[in-house]
């Protein structure tokens, strides 16, 4: 994930909470699939690790963020 995807999530995320709709610049392009589909894994491989040991309490995933 590059670090202007991972800003632009949170900046979606900030305007639902209040309640707005999301509005970009014409330049920001904002891939919400990509977003979407990202942590759609991260949620299917803890789902996967939990049927594989269900006493499992913890599940750490490693966040690479390209800086560019």
């Amino acid at each position: 994930m590059r670090y202007s995807q991972l800003a632009l999530n949170r900046h979606v995320i900030e305007q639902v909470k209040e309640g707005k709709n999301p509005s970009f610049d014409n330049d920001e392009k904002v891939d919400l699939d990509y977003l979407a589909n990202y942590w759609d894994n991260i949620i299917s491989m803890a789902e996967e690790e939990m049927k594989r040991k269900p006493n499992t309490k913890n599940i750490a995933f490693r966040l690479v963020l390209e800086m560019r």
